[in-house]
């Protein structure tokens, strides 16, 4: 596997929550870049991946005393609609496999999931699709079913 999604909205949450009265402000470095065939241009990627995590963080920044779980739930209706279910599954999944400490080692791509994390990862994306069929929030999926894709090279 080439690339191991990066879930962690409780991490933010607490960290967020600990420093809102002690902190003037916050930095937020969040990237996934590429370079152009000129080493010019750079382009956000796996935007779908990390986008649970951007949204916790300007959500929180925003309003540091919010409940975590009121967003989440507020991120998965508005994002995912009738997929709801099916994609607070991946996402809840995927941040306890990156919180778990027996799947970290000093090559993650090869720990981080296993062949089963992805087969089950990929069926509960395949059930959010049929759900958003034919509706606004398909392509949403179609995005994260494409950029899963990553685990399996």
């Amino acid at each position: 596997m080439r690339g191991v999604p990066v879930v962690f909205p409780h991490l933010i949450d607490e960290d967020i929550k600990f420093l809102a009265d002690i902190s003037s402000g916050e930095f937020v470095e969040s990237e996934s870049e590429t370079r152009d065939n000129w080493g010019q241009s750079r382009v956000a990627q796996h935007v779908g991946l990390q986008g649970l995590n951007w949204y916790v963080t300007a959500r929180l920044l925003w309003d540091p005393h919010q409940d975590l779980d009121v967003l989440l739930d507020d991120y998965y209706t508005r994002f995912y609609g009738p997929a709801q279910e099916p994609m607070r599954q991946v996402f809840t999944y995927l941040e306890g496999l990156w919180l778990d400490p027996s799947r970290h080692s000093d090559q993650p791509w090869r720990t981080m999931m296993t062949p089963s994390d992805v087969t089950l990862v990929f069926r509960w994306l395949r059930e959010a699709r049929r759900l958003a069929a034919g509706t606004e929030y398909q392509p949403r999926v179609e995005w994260m079913l494409d950029e899963f894709q990553i685990v399996r090279n």
